[in-house]
């Protein structure tokens, strides 16, 4: 059965995004059979046409689906490439992205999810800055200042400040592999005052055991 251009141009159409029709579900619709129409959307492929499967994520595109957006977007303003993804719909919104990125040379920071501009390692640390007793809350007149109040600050916080995170030592404590010894120490003294006053405890002493090497803080260099 011959279909006219127009036919076969609108039938495509419901398997363009955001519409990505299943291939069974546009047969039944529009009385086409299924082996008819993936032999139209192979075609519309060779042709260049963005087609891919129902429902398709980013990961669900072709390599050739993949380098046809980044050809036809690359010379787009940040404008126009937003109406097309709103136009392509999300599938063509999430490839695009990836896809430009890698482009471009951007590579995934650890920011935070939806978040693009808070790196959390950065910002704990930052935290840790600002609450430190001799954090100047009027700021730095010079920017050999600042460099000199964060030399001194590195080493405040490599000899001196007892992390939380690793059990109460200090970074260069646990540098150079002596938290085990201390902590064996302060289990020792915690099961002995829980001996002489079982009352000041409601369960067990707090946890001296060692954070594994792949968690914890780290040294400032």
């Amino acid at each position: 059965m011959a279909y006219s251009p127009e036919r076969k141009a609108a039938v495509i159409g419901k398997m363009l995004p955001p519409n990505n029709m299943p291939l069974g579900r546009l047969a039944k619709e529009e009385g086409i059979s299924v082996a008819t129409l993936a032999k139209w959307r192979a075609e519309a492929r060779a042709k260049g046409q963005f087609l891919p499967e129902a429902n398709a994520g980013p990961e669900g595109w072709t390599s050739a689906d993949k380098l046809a957006a980044v050809i036809e977007t690359a010379s787009l303003n940040a404008v126009e490439l937003g109406e097309y993804c709103r136009r392509r719909g999300i599938p063509m919104k999430g490839t695009t992205m990836k896809v430009t990125m890698e482009r471009l040379g951007v590579t995934a920071s650890f920011s935070r999810p939806r978040v693009s501009n808070d790196n959390p390692f950065s910002e704990a640390l930052f935290r840790t800055c600002k609450y430190t007793p001799g954090w100047p809350t009027r700021g730095f007149a010079t920017i050999d200042e600042a460099r000199a109040w964060v030399q001194g600050f590195a080493t405040w916080y490599n000899t001196q400040h007892r992390h939380s995170a690793i059990r109460f030592v200090t970074p260069d404590q646990r540098h150079r592999g002596e938290e085990k010894a201390l902590l064996a120490e302060r289990h020792r003294v915690y099961q002995m005052a829980r001996a002489v006053h079982p009352e000041r405890w409601s369960g067990q002493t707090r946890d001296w055991q060692p954070i594994p090497l792949c968690q914890g803080s780290c040294r400032l260099l």
